[in-house]
């Protein structure tokens, strides 16, 4: 949860199994939201955070790819707008955070991966700078 397109209302980005898209549902304030705007990463999400990843003040999102080496960041553009861009993930991911791991104030991502060959997991983490 976050206030993604600024009006001072929560508003919930979602992700569904088997589906390609995160959906954000803007709040009315009322605990009612509009119908979602799909966000398409062209790939199964199985892991989303939300943090503002370039330092503009509005949230953006950071999904896990399921099935590639991948994540996808949405970076909130304002007016319900998203730009999606990618970057490596280490294997398949499958879990990740947002949080501030080494204190100064802008949020960094730790990803867990797997490999299907029951490789042991592995963990990376990204520094935003």
């Amino acid at each position: 949860m976050a206030d993604f397109n600024g009006d001072g209302k929560e508003d919930i980005a979602a992700i569904f199994p088997g589906y390609t898209f995160v959906f954000v549902y803007y709040g009315n304030g009322d605990g009612t939201f509009n119908l979602a705007i799909e966000l398409d990463a062209g790939q199964y999400i199985g892991s989303l955070a939300v943090g503002d990843f370039n330092s503009d003040g509005k949230p953006d999102l950071v999904a896990g790819l399921e099935m590639s080496h991948q994540a996808c960041i949405f970076f909130n553009l304002g007016q319900k707008q998203f730009a999606a861009s990618y970057f490596a993930s280490g294997a398949d991911t499958d879990t990740l955070i947002a949080t501030d791991l080494n204190r100064d104030g802008k949020p960094d991502v730790a990803v867990t991966n797997f490999i299907y060959s029951y490789e042991p997991a592995n963990a990376d983490v990204i520094f935003h700078k």
